[in-house]
């Protein structure tokens, strides 16, 4: 059974070349992905998505599996797995210039060559932005070590 859901151009780039695969993306509910669409819609039970046609704009097509087709997902439920999709993209986009940093060289790099890795062009997610999650990610991380010490 084949689902569509809308998603950030940035993520119709992404997602394909992180799961090592062509659309349709290919669900299971034995690997973690596939374990994440069926708990779609209780992974974030008060997450309000409002479509917004030019906000997500790209068709991302995935087929369930046998196990999986007893679920009957609705299109505001699916919406929801942009918020995984997301968290998903920055936390290797983080882990990207975390290994570029510990090899001597610069977080801006780090992003530069992880965008230029996905094909993520600035249409499609702006270096402004990859940049500015990069600085919360860092406040954050040091806000917690500050925490540890204390």
């Amino acid at each position: 059974m084949e689902y569509t859901i809308y998603v950030k151009p940035h993520l119709k780039k992404f997602l394909p070349r992180y799961l090592n695969t062509a659309e349709p993306i290919k669900m299971d509910s034995t690997n973690v992905h596939g374990k994440v669409f069926v708990a779609v819609g209780a992974a974030h039970p008060d997450a309000v998505i409002k479509y917004n046609q030019h906000e997500y704009p790209c068709e991302l097509i995935f087929c369930l599996n046998d196990d999986m087709k007893r679920l009957r997902p609705k299109k505001k439920e699916m919406m929801k797995i942009n918020i995984y999709f997301d968290k998903l993209f920055k936390e290797i986009m983080f882990q990207w210039v975390v290994a570029t940093i510990r090899n001597g060289g610069y977080a801006v790099e780090g992003i530069k060559n992880f965008l230029e890795y996905y094909h993520i062009s600035e249409d499609d997610y702006s270096w402004n932005n990859a940049h500015r999650a990069w600085m919360r990610y860092i406040r954050k991380d040091y806000e917690k070590r500050c925490a540890e010490v204390s």
